[in-house]
């Protein structure tokens, strides 16, 4: 895959990774929006009044009637009459405490819908507990009250809860007797709340009350929990709601006020955070990805060209060593200077080639982890000048004058093989690069328990850019990796690995002409 193909897909990933890590994480909270309470309190105050001044006419017109059943037990017709025009009225009951006493059961027939909406399951006879009950029994339907209830409460009234939905206003004027008119909630709760749903002192300018008090809605809910009346536009989730209750013997109404409601909208940062961070990790995970594979390919090209280039390497020497033999062979007689001339040349080439195969043999073991070096106390400028010898006759070939500093006799803790394998590869990458400066300065130093020699050219030096990289394996001076040069690029790359191996170190030092190479070893201490 190449190098863009994998920021692209690492880069997708990433985004959408991003993306549903903020919706996942994002919240959205409704809240209700403070209103003014007190002005819709006002109206729940005025909705109790009303009920209160309704329950007092309501009660009053029950006590008429039961004063008019006493008097009216013969002809009943006013009696039924006037319990017809009263709402929720379903039976009227003249009970006497007296066994000998003839009772009375009116069912109250509702004149204005000309039917009789008696419930033979809801409503049913009263009766005495223990009293005369041939009558009722016959029927079916009884409703026994116990008449000690009534003991010492001659002169006053009150309600006795009945069946589902009914109720019973009792009226206990004389020691006689006692009245009980049966009574539908139902009826009297849905006729309460139409008269309260046009009642303008209760429903009345309910839109202005919603404005004036900031809620969103305002309604009017009765006891089966129907709606008699509101204004306004109720939020279409959450939301609080306050409620303002009204009761009265029949039920309870209630004034609710929905609160206006606003959008917060949060995150839930731990999670989001987290989130992104994957994200973000894909995305460098990615690009590390990426570069891996950018120089992979890179180094498999580098491989790729080493080999190339490592077959001419050790061709050339070969070659130029079967041609000076040759030639050497058919100089011996008639020329044998020259031909001792050849056959130097032949030892030049053979240790060229000897170093190559160094190097190749040295950067496979130390790829593999088997490298190994044997500290031991050398002299390493006798070192330096064996090896210069070695190259002497190449430098004079590149007319490149060599002088050599050394300083008094010391001796450093290093492999003497490693050693003569690191100033060979510095020396290599002189005749190569630098034979156009015609000049080496090699400086010997000592500084803090240290030996230090400087390999100074006068060559074209090293590009700022290219300074680190060049000890990177296969890396030259040059941009290109084939420039026209002989070389491996492995020789820098050996030379510094086996001086850290040595406890030293080769750097290339600032330098404004040529390049210069310092290789530092640890003194051995006596």
């Amino acid at each position: 895959m190449r190098f863009w193909g994998v920021i692209g897909a690492g880069l997708l990933l990433a985004l959408s990774m991003g993306l549903i890590t903020s919706v996942l994480t994002g919240r959205t909270e409704v809240r209700s929006v403070p209103f003014q309470h007190d002005l819709v309190e006002e109206r729940a105050l005025a909705l109790q009044r009303e009920l209160d001044r309704l329950y007092l006419r309501y009660e009053d017109r029950l006590t008429a009637l039961s004063a008019m059943v006493s008097s009216s037990r013969q002809n009943t017709f006013a009696l039924e009459s006037t319990a017809a025009r009263l709402v929720g009225v379903r039976t009227i009951t003249w009970l006497p405490f007296s066994e000998n006493g003839n009772s009375l059961f009116l069912e109250v027939r509702n004149v204005g819908e000309g039917e009789l909406p008696y419930d033979p399951e809801r409503f049913a006879r009263p009766v005495f507990s223990g009293g005369s009950a041939g009558s009722v029994e016959e029927e079916g339907r009884v409703r026994q009250i116990d008449p000690g209830f009534f003991e010492g409460r001659v002169g006053s009234g009150g309600w006795l809860p009945g069946g589902v939905g009914e109720l019973f206003r009792w009226v206990h004027p004389r020691p006689e007797y006692v009245v009980l008119i049966g009574l539908d909630q139902r009826s009297v709760g849905r006729v309460t709340g139409e008269w309260l749903a046009e009642n303008d002192a209760i429903t009345g300018g309910l839109s202005e009350l919603v404005k004036r008090s900031g809620a969103a809605a305002i309604r009017l809910v009765g006891p089966d929990n129907s709606v008699i009346a509101e204004a306004g536009v109720p939020p279409k989730a959450g939301g609080e709601i306050v409620r303002s209750p009204a009761s009265m013997r029949f039920g309870t109404w209630t004034l609710e006020t929905l609160a206006k409601t606003e959008e917060i909208r949060s995150r839930d940062w731990p999670w989001f955070l987290a989130g992104q961070v994957v994200a973000l990790t894909i995305l460098a995970g990615a690009v590390f990805l990426a570069i891996a594979l950018r120089r992979a390919n890179r180094v498999a090209r580098q491989r790729v060209s080493f080999v190339n280039r490592a077959s001419h390497e050790l061709r050339t020497p070969i070659t130029n060593m079967m041609l000076n033999v040759d030639l050497a062979r058919e100089m011996i007689d008639d020329d044998p200077d020259g031909a001792e001339g050849r056959l130097e040349r032949v030892s030049d080439e053979a240790g060229r080639l000897s170093r190559l195969v160094d190097n190749l043999l040295t950067f496979s073991r130390s790829e593999n982890g088997t490298e190994k070096v044997h500290l031991v106390s050398v002299a390493p400028s006798r070192i330096l000048i064996d090896v210069l010898d070695q190259f002497g006759m190449s430098l004079r070939d590149r007319k490149i004058d060599v002088s050599h500093s050394p300083v008094d006799p010391i001796e450093v803790e290093a492999d003497p093989d490693a050693l003569t394998q690191v100033f060979g590869n510095l020396l290599s990458n002189v005749e190569k690069y630098a034979a156009g400066g015609n000049k080496l300065e090699l400086t010997e130093s000592i500084d803090q328990e240290k030996w230090h020699v400087e390999f100074r050219d006068f060559g074209p030096g090293i590009p700022e850019r290219r300074r680190e990289k060049i000890f990177e394996p296969f890396q030259r001076s040059g941009d290109a990796i084939n420039e026209g040069v002989s070389g491996t690029g492995l020789g820098l790359t050996i030379a510094r690995d086996l001086c850290r191996r040595m406890r030293g170190d080769l750097q290339l030092i600032e330098s404004s002409d040529g390049a210069v190479f310092r290789v530092t070893l640890p003194l051995t201490h006596p």
